[in-house]
C-alpha cells in the first residue's frame, strides 16, 4: 500500500476555507485566493511535481460536507482528481440514492477505519489522499495519516474552516521532509511520526 496523505492550501492563520462556504462558493467568500498560487505562470515547475504525485493516487477519502459542497458544482460527474475513485464518509441517513451517485463515488457510513479499508481495496499499492478538514483531523487523531503537505498562502482569513481545529491534546510529531517556495506560497511537507 502507498501512503495516506493530506494536501491542502491554507491561510497563514490556519484556514482552508473562508466563511459562508456553499456549493456556489465551496471555499467560502474570497476563499479561492487560497489557490491563486496554483494558477500563476511561475508555478509550472511545481505543477510537474503535482502531476507526478497525482499519478500515484489510487483513491481519495472525503467527508460528506466536502462532497455536498463540491461534487456537482466543481467536479461534475468526476471526483476531485478526475476519475480516481472516491470514498465518501457519511452518516447512513446522508447517503444519496444509488441512482444519484456518480460511479466515481462510494459511500461508507461506518467510520474512518471502514473508509480506509475500502480506499485501500480501490487504491491497491497507490497512495490514498484524504480531503476535508474534519476527516483529515479524524485520521490524524487516529494515527492513520502518513504525510502532510501544506501550501501556506500569505493571507489572514481570520475565520472559516480551520485545518487543525479539532485535534486531541496529545501531541502529533512531524518530521520535515521538504520546504519550497513559489510566488505568494510556501510549500511544506511533513512525515507523521508514529
Amino acid at each position: 500500500m502507498g501512503k495516506v496523505v493530506m494536501d491542502m492550501s491554507m491561510s497563514l492563520d490556519g484556514f482552508i476555507a473562508a466563511t459562508h462556504d456553499t456549493p456556489d462558493q465551496p471555499l467560502g467568500e474570497d476563499g479561492q485566493r487560497l489557490h491563486e498560487w496554483y494558477f500563476k505562470d511561475n508555478a509550472q515547475e511545481y505543477h510537474k511535481g503535482i502531476e507526478e504525485d497525482l499519478l500515484s493516487v489510487g483513491a481519495v477519502i472525503i467527508g460528506h460536507r466536502t462532497y455536498e459542497n463540491n461534487a456537482h458544482a466543481s467536479w461534475g460527474e468526476q471526483g476531485p482528481l478526475g476519475s480516481v475513485s472516491c470514498v465518501v464518509l457519511a452518516h447512513a441517513d446522508r447517503v444519496p440514492p444509488q441512482e444519484a451517485i456518480s460511479p466515481v463515488f462510494t459511500f461508507v457510513s461506518d467510520g474512518i477505519t471502514s473508509a480506509l479499508a475500502k480506499a485501500k481495496a480501490l487504491a491497491g499499492d497507490k497512495d490514498i489522499h484524504v480531503m476535508g478538514a474534519n476527516v483529515q483531523q479524524q485520521f490524524l487523531v487516529a494515527g492513520l495519516m502518513d504525510e502532510i503537505r501544506v501550501h501556506v498562502v500569505p493571507v489572514l482569513l481570520c475565520e472559516g474552516v480551520r485545518l487543525f481545529d479539532r485535534l486531541d491534546s496529545k501531541h502529533i510529531g512531524l518530521q520535515q521532509i521538504q520546504v519550497g517556495e513559489g510566488d505568494q506560497v510556501a510549500h511544506l511537507t511533513y512525515r507523521v511520526v508514529k
